[in-house]
This record gives structure tokens, C-alpha cells and sequence, in this order.
């Protein structure tokens, strides 16, 4: 199934980080008011909500771009630049065989447990 919208949900993403940083509005909101109360420059209200969105929107495609960089060369996972395998990829012909073992040991009986002395 293909994913939705740019990379992913980044516009949902994108929609999700504005409204979780609403209160970062709050100075456009203010200069807003002023200019009808007051009348300051409206271009101050724009300025102050477009560096709004933008601040958001550069956070959000950060945090896009790092999620999608993919670590194929195994930076990072202590390999020094090898690719890492996984175990079990490596071993399907093996299987384990716990015939004639027990999985988990038992408990070796002592003449000193509190169990015994009943």
C-alpha cells in the first residue's frame, strides 16, 4: 500500500506539529489584536506568523529527513563499517535439540532449605 502525502504524512506531520505548537502563534495573535485595537503595522502580525510557519515547518522537515536516512552501511551498531547480519539469517539449518535435556535446570535440593524441614 503506498503511504500518503510527501515522504510519508509529512503534511499530516506538518499539521500535527502546528497545532501541537499553537502557543507559538501567540505573539502574531498579539500583534494581530493590536493592530486593530492600537493600530500597529499589520505587516508585523504577517511577519511574526510566517516565522511561525516556518520554524515549524523547518523542524518538521528535519525530523522527516532524519527519520528517513537509513543506517545500511552500519554506522553506529559497533561493526565499524560492516554490514550487520542477523544471527538467525545465517543459521536455518541448524536447529536447537533439547532431547534428553531439560530447558531449565531444577534447583539442586540442600539439606539446609527451609523446605525441607517440614
Amino acid at each position: 500500500m503506498k503511504r500518503p502525502g510527501i515522504d510519508g504524512g509529512f503534511l499530516l506531520c506538518f499539521g500535527l506539529n502546528l497545532i501541537l505548537n499553537c502557543f507559538w502563534a501567540v505573539p502574531a495573535v498579539v500583534l494581530f489584536v493590536t493592530h486593530f485595537a492600537l493600530g500597529t503595522p499589520l505587516w508585523l502580525a504577517w511577519l511574526a506568523l510566517g516565522l511561525w510557519l516556518v520554524i515549524v515547518f523547518a523542524i518538521t522537515a528535519f525530523m522527516s529527513w532524519a527519520t528517513s536516512t537509513s543506517n545500511s552501511n552500519g554506522a553506529g551498531t559497533g561493526t565499524r563499517g560492516r554490514a550487520t547480519v542477523r544471527y538467525s539469517s545465517q543459521r536455518r539449518d541448524e536447529s536447537i535439540d533439547l532431547s534428553g535435556k531439560q530447558a531449565i535446570p531444577t534447583r539442586p535440593q540442600s539439606s539446609g532449605d527451609v523446605d525441607d524441614q517440614k
